[in-house]
């Protein structure tokens, strides 16, 4: 079984209750197929360079992601709502 973060994605082999690295909530995947299959790359705002979504700062440009504090969504640098709660952002 594989855990990941709701947060900020990071992937685990155990189960645990909160994310190490950022405090979220972990809750089980399917499988390490399943979420090979349904990775999604976020392209820098700043680059355009495409990089793996639980990566946080761009490894070309070195930009941090925005993400909204509510929920971790990565937000686009011009997004009004944040798509994943619907937080109005600043």
């Amino acid at each position: 079984m594989i855990f990941s973060c709701k947060k900020c994605l990071k992937t685990f082999e155990k189960e645990i209750e909160k994310c190490p690295s950022c405090g979220g909530e972990v809750k089980q995947t399917l499988n390490k197929e399943y979420k090979k299959e349904k990775r999604i790359d976020y392209e820098c705002p700043y680059c355009k360079h495409k990089y793996p979504l639980d990566f946080r700062i761009c490894p070309s440009c070195g930009k941090r992601s925005k993400r909204c504090s509510d929920c971790g969504y990565i937000l686009d640098i011009n997004f009004l709502v944040c798509p994943g709660c619907g937080k109005k952002l600043k």
